[in-house]
């Protein structure tokens, strides 16, 4: 698979991964608020459920694609890449977080992202 496709799956599956976690805990929270009371509803009940089976689902996928991303980025030689990579696919920064991080401006953190990710597609195609 190509670097670029498998990083961009990562990233945006941990971004729904986000928002519906998001929406799970608005449903826990309207759960919890009529809980005590009569008005708590079978839908809003198997929502909860669905929404909290879907979310575990997609946090054990998560994981296992972390873990691969890691073990791929480990392999790229420059340190450099390495941390950029991390950072940006596996800690969830922006780029201008990294930048500030790494001490660099953000036009350099693109660059050496770009060359990481070239590093990266040589290591998962061999």
């Amino acid at each position: 698979m190509r670097a670029e496709k498998f990083l961009k799956s990562v990233k945006h599956l941990s971004m729904e991964t986000k928002a519906l976690t998001g929406a799970l805990e608005t449903i826990k929270k309207e759960y919890e608020a009529v809980s005590g009371t009569n008005r708590v509803s079978d839908e809003l009940l198997l929502r909860k459920n669905e929404l909290q089976a879907e979310v575990s689902s997609r946090l054990a996928y998560i994981y296992k694609l972390k873990k691969e991303l890691i073990t791929a980025i480990s392999r790229v030689k420059s340190e450099q890449e390495r941390a950029v990579l991390t950072m940006y696919y596996v800690n969830n920064m922006t780029n201008e977080k990294i930048a500030e991080e790494l001490c660099y401006d953000e036009r350099s953190i693109y660059r050496i992202h770009k060359k990481a990710t070239a590093s990266l597609d040589a290591v998962l195609n061999g």
